[in-house]
């Protein structure tokens, strides 16, 4: 984003809710509160086609976080030179409970070779895909943050159904050896 728009007086995360809006992405922005004390932004990752699905990416500086951390506790945060925008896309199904531990190795498993971000399953937020992005000036990453969301995307397209499998009762051992049969690689 340009440093005219930063003179604008708008955040880098509304100047990228803006950004994002313009190209097709349907987002939110939701700024500081008495109950949310951080900034961040809401980015519906599915097909626009398809209104069934549903896949929002979270967008939030984690120094933002950090620093609302430290106010509550009453210290004060250190100023960083670089920022830390967290991606953590929530996938949109439950998986009950006794099923965590074989989540927890297909998360392990699929995560691995990723390009970018891992995922993972715990009991609070359900199966997850996280990713945190460095960026020195959060005003010129538009491009990087976009190209990453774009990523995060077609991961979860392609591989959310394999977290689906096992949340409905297959193993992670049968996910995996499926996968490596339709790819024509070694049996797990």
């Amino acid at each position: 984003m340009s440093q005219e728009n930063s003179q604008v007086n708008l955040t880098a995360l509304q100047q990228l809710n803006s950004l994002l809006q313009v190209s097709g992405y349907r987002s939110l922005y939701e700024g500081r509160s008495t109950d949310m004390p951080i900034e961040q932004i809401f980015v519906d990752l599915a097909d626009v086609e398809d209104e069934s699905s549903s896949l929002i990416a979270r967008l939030l500086w984690l120094e933002d976080l950090e620093a609302a951390q430290m106010q509550a506790a009453e210290r004060e945060a250190d100023p960083s030179q670089s920022y830390h925008l967290e991606i953590l896309v929530r996938l949109p199904f439950e998986a009950p409970a006794h099923l965590l531990p074989e989540l927890q190795k297909l998360a392990l498993w699929l995560s691995a070779p990723l390009p970018l971000g891992v995922y993972g399953a715990d009991e609070a937020t359900g199966i997850w895909f996280r990713h945190v992005l460095l960026c020195e000036d959060p005003y010129e990453q538009e491009t990087l943050i976009i190209s990453a969301l774009e990523l995060a995307a077609a991961l979860l397209e392609q591989q959310s159904p394999y977290f689906s499998k096992v949340a409905e009762g297959h193993s992670a051992r049968e996910v995996l050896a499926q996968i490596a049969q339709h790819a024509g690689g070694p049996h797990v």
